[in-house]
């Protein structure tokens, strides 16, 4: 019985729930390897461990992402990992000088890199030919004073044109590039004032050049976005690629569609009232105007 003791003594008991799957499946994706050949680093944990640890960390429950030195005390690194890596390498100092490089690389070139290597981990299932644009607004309470309009290369929380109808908060703005429908492939943020327009043109003016690095050269690509995208500078943009949008009400001609669609739709009623609901042999019935009866 002392023997059974003293081995149970000896032995380190951790807890692997789901977080063994979670891990096979990024080394399925590359994740260590992509950041890792994006940001470059001697530190004595890469940086690809690092975010594949915080990935782990993420979604073993834990939100804090600043105690992971905590949650490798928990796991069995060599089997998440590959190999034993103590806990004291996640501190918090560690975990800083690696958020610095990545910043340093450049966050949107990363991700975009990750996910579509993580896309093209599924070949078969995955729609990359169709990528889908679009941006929207994040409210926010507070001043922000750190965070003002008065560096153009930072980004700035401020008013703007508040897609929440709240124009009495400051905002922050989020673009996203996805296939798939919604897979995204480029991601990020910017200033609260800044003009869907003016996004669309960036995102076009690099978007070739990005899906070609991926074996998609242009024309081999639909650009799928609001009418934001319909602006001459987009327009020219665009080169080659097809893409799909639809013309703002700026255009007479838009409300030159509009009124024959609707024009159209009346006639098409009033030859077949079933189209609409109408019960055969029945008149459908007047809506009332309630300002008549005020």
């Amino acid at each position: 019985m002392s023997d059974v003791r003293e081995m149970l003594e000896g032995m380190n008991i951790s807890q692997a729930g789901h977080l063994p799957v979670v891990a096979a499946f990024l080394r399925k994706i590359g994740l260590a390897e992509t950041v890792n050949a994006a940001v470059p680093t001697e530190m004595a944990v890469d940086v690809g461990t690092v975010v594949q640890f915080m990935v782990l960390d993420t979604l073993s429950g834990r939100s804090p992402l600043y105690r992971l030195e905590r949650f490798a005390e928990s796991v069995d690194t060599g089997l998440l990992l590959g190999r034993n890596i103590p806990s004291t390498a996640f501190n918090d100092t560690t975990l800083g000088h690696a958020m610095d490089a990545i910043y340093e690389a450049g966050t949107e070139q990363l991700f975009s890199q990750v996910a579509f290597r993580a896309a093209m981990a599924h070949p078969l299932d995955v729609d990359v030919r169709h990528t889908h644009f679009d941006a929207t607004s994040v409210s926010v309470w507070g001043d922000y004073p750190m965070c003002d309009d008065s560096d153009d290369d930072e980004l700035s929380v401020t008013y703007g044109h508040s897609k929440d109808r709240r124009p009495d908060l400051k905002q922050f703005l989020v673009k996203m590039l996805c296939i798939h429908r919604n897979i995204p492939i480029m991601g990020g943020c910017e200033s609260g004032n800044e003009s869907d327009k003016t996004i669309n043109n960036a995102v076009l003016t690099n978007l070739s050049k990005h899906m070609a690095k991926h074996g998609l050269g242009e024309g081999a690509f639909v650009y799928i976005s609001d009418s934001a995208f319909v602006t001459p500078k987009n327009l020219k943009a665009i080169g080659d690629n097809l893409f799909i949008t639809r013309l703002p009400f700026s255009y007479k001609e838009t409300d030159r569609v509009v009124t024959d669609a609707v024009r159209g739709g009346v006639e098409r009623s009033r030859d077949d009232g079933a189209a609409i609901g109408k019960p055969k042999g029945r008149e459908v019935p007047r809506l009332r105007d309630d300002r008549q009866h005020r």
